[in-house]
């Protein structure tokens, strides 16, 4: 089994980045990767999720169209062999067949979309859906392409050999690893392809609006699937040859055109601003201001009494790069009271919760209430009335092929008072250490006083504030030390890839302890340290960086991901910065900082010596705990040293390593044996339907905790 770096994007899944999802497992020093491997990786996070063959009147019940009445006009008469005498040469042939039906029906506008990419979207994320419905009016010939406004995508393929699923599958008992097993799924390299390509249209589509689902037809000539996305999985109807018998589209169709915005899947608690909110919204949030054109608008928050707190957001972030799990987002927004426009910037973030997991909310509560320091300070929030996933319920029934459990979610979203940088925009290295260390201490009270593991500790949930103090975020996988104690996920992986322990990368049925955690902050440390101080290592950094931090080999028997393999021969072996004793590495100008560096290393290894890996729970006998009070000392006695370089962080040495590489050598980047390319590259799609790859986001951190300032 060959050892490679982890599949492009970063984190989702709620339970664990075992099963590698794209955004948990995005890593930091990965590229932008080539479309087929997006889409290959985009199949790989679907997996098992892809819920079918749904039966086509249960579907339709499902859409919870308004029941006709005298005033409501009736299905369109369409003939039921329309499409059966139309010649198709091509995929063009089609689109055409099918803007002419379209046009029968009131109130679609079916569009062409196929040769346009939408000009707002982000570079390397242009992708190009065969056909978009629309609202009147709101589209033009120049730009027929608009993700934002797009209210349902098709994809239509000429061949019936492009299909995605098997519909004649049947259930089987299910197997010890079921949960990766997908019978459901066709296993040919196409259909892989096909059902990467939907999922990554369904991402972008979604991460450009506020959906509680979506809808999209597929069409593999001359059969056609219906699809509802929402953040736990995609309901598949059976195929059908829409060739002999159309009705069952213009039914499809009929429908969804009778619903309202809700019911076509638009979040009703988001409206666009009006202008003059917009406008006041702008002055105090241009700090973020988008790089392209973004939308302002306001949402609502859950309050005190059932009532909602309106709050205006110009543009998130960080987008969710998966159709599944959390979808995160966080946005510097301005509180709208009855109109008023607060100056006061706070911090709002959203995502769809397991209802498995405990409420972020409840957490940053809890420790406010105890006084715990470096934590975010909670205004207000809550879950979303109504605003629960509908996959696990729909796919209720003997039809279903597949076993694997499908989680429910529920839409939360909340407020925070802090509005902070990402960690990579420390000034020096000392603030970098001591903005570390703030979020350190916030985890050893968290613990102390709530009995509260973070279980997430990444450099993107570090963040720096105006004053260069540090916060540690993201508290949305946090777990109760009693919950982990008596719940049934006990054993669950959590983490950010590159900055996980290697306890954890190596068995990922480990139980999380103190120790993981702690480990944590010395390769955030190490990550940025290396990506932003000066060392002696930058001639070898980007190869050093990529085995440290994205190495990993996928165990196919059960679906999960290992590594740490690299990191472990750092720590006991003293391989790429040598030990103590024989250091072959140090920070330039930066004693500190070095010293800390080895007597971090130096205690790990102690903490090695008392670890057994046979133990699987802090209660039995011979476990001795790692703790803060060990790690405190070696923080302390760095930070008072008076031999702290001012002002030295310098330009990210990784990418400009590899500018200087290309430069010398006078050469593309060398994309052979890797999923990757040059993060400003943007790679075209070598297929016919010639769409970017997804862009890669730095700060991104497991489990979908997307957003940098929180």
């Amino acid at each position: 089994m060959a050892t490679r770096t982890p599949p492009p994007r970063n984190r989702v899944v709620e339970s664990t980045p075992a099963l590698r999802n794209i955004s948990s497992t995005k890593p930091f020093e990965a590229t932008e990767p080539l479309v087929q491997e997006v889409k290959r990786d985009m199949a790989r996070e679907m997996k098992g999720n892809w819920i079918g063959p749904c039966p086509l009147e249960h579907f339709f019940e499902s859409m919870n169209a308004p029941p006709e009445d005298d005033l409501s006009p009736g299905q369109p008469n369409v003939p039921a062999t329309y499409f059966k005498d139309q010649r198709v040469t091509c995929e063009k042939d089609l689109y055409k067949s099918l803007v002419r039906m379209s046009s029968l029906l009131p109130n679609h506008t079916l569009v062409d979309t196929s040769n346009h990419a939408d000009p707002n979207s982000e570079k390397g994320a242009k992708i190009r859906p065969d056909l978009g419905h629309y609202e009147h009016g709101v589209v033009s010939e120049e730009h027929p392409t608009m993700l934002d406004l797009i209210i349902l995508a098709y994809e239509v393929k000429k061949a019936r050999k492009e299909d995605i699923v098997n519909d004649t599958m049947k259930c089987t008992k299910p197997l010890p690893h079921d949960d990766c097993q997908a019978p459901y799924e066709k296993t040919c390299q196409t259909s892989t392809i096909t059902r990467g390509q939907l999922a990554n249209y369904a991402t972008q589509i979604c991460r450009r609006q506020h959906r509680t689902h979506f809808y999209m037809v597929f069409i593999f000539h001359p059969f056609i699937r219906f699809i509802r996305w929402d953040r736990a999985g995609a309901i598949v109807t059976k195929r059908i040859n829409y060739v002999e018998d159309c009705t069952p589209l213009v039914r499809f169709l009929y429908l969804f055109g009778r619903l309202d915005r809700a019911g076509k899947g638009f979040d009703p608690t988001v409206q666009p601003a009006s202008q003059a909110e917009a406008e006041e919204a702008k002055k105090y949030l241009k700090r973020w201001e988008p790089k392209l054109e973004r939308t302002v608008f306001k949402m609502d928050v859950p309050a005190a009494n059932g009532k909602m707190r309106q709050f205006l957001v110009w543009g998130s972030l960080a987008d969710p790069e998966s159709p599944l799990g959390r979808a995160t987002r966080g946005y510097p927004a301005v509180e709208d009271i009855d109109g008023v426009v607060s100056t006061k910037p706070v911090f709002l973030k959203e995502q769809w919760r397991s209802v498995a997991v405990r409420p972020e909310v409840e957490t940053l509560g809890e420790l406010n209430e105890n006084g715990v320091p470096h934590v975010p300070t909670l205004l207000c929030g809550g879950d979303l009335p109504g605003q629960e996933t509908k996959t696990h319920e729909i796919s209720i029934g003997n039809w279903r092929v597949g076993h694997k459990r499908i989680d429910k979610r529920i839409h939360t979203r909340f407020v925070v008072a802090e509005v902070g940088q990402p960690l990579e925009n420390f000034p020096s290295s000392k603030v970098m250490l001591g903005a570390i260390y703030n979020a350190f201490q916030g985890h050893d009270q968290a613990y102390n006083k709530c009995k509260i593991w973070h279980r997430d500790i990444s450099g993107g949930n570090i963040l720096i504030l105006d004053n260069n103090k540090g916060l540690l975020s993201d508290w949305d996988l946090a777990r109760k030390e009693a919950d982990l104690d008596n719940g049934a996920r006990a054993h669950e992986r959590t983490g950010t890839w590159p900055f996980m322990s290697v306890g954890l990368l190596q068995q990922p049925n480990k139980q999380h302890t103190t120790r993981d955690d702690l480990e944590s902050f010395f390769w955030v440390i190490l990550y940025y340290g290396l990506h932003y101080l000066p060392h002696t290592h930058r001639d070898s950094l980007a190869h050093m960086m990529k085995e440290i931090f994205d190495q990993y080999d996928f165990a196919e028997r059960d679906g999960m991901a290992r590594g740490g393999n690299n990191k472990d021969a750092l720590v006991r072996r003293g391989r790429y910065l040598g030990s103590r004793r024989s250091q072959q590495f140090s920070f330039i100008g930066c004693q500190p900082l070095t010293e800390f560096l080895f007597d971090c290393l130096d205690l790990l290894v102690k903490w090695d010596f008392r670890y057994d890996p046979t133990i699987q729970s802090w209660e039995e006998d011979g476990y001795i705990p790692a703790s803060h009070a060990e790690m405190e000392p070696l923080w302390r006695q760095a930070l008072q040293s008076p031999l702290w370089p001012v002002a030295d962080r310098v330009v990210d040495q990784v990418r400009l390593s590899k500018r200087l590489d290309f430069i010398v050598r006078g050469e593309r980047p060398e994309r052979k044996g890797s999923k990757r390319s040059d993060p400003h590259d943007t790679i075209q799609d070598d297929d016919d339907d010639d769409d970017e790859c997804s862009p890669r986001k730095r700060r991104k951190t497991c489990h979908g905790s997307e957003a940098a300032h929180l």
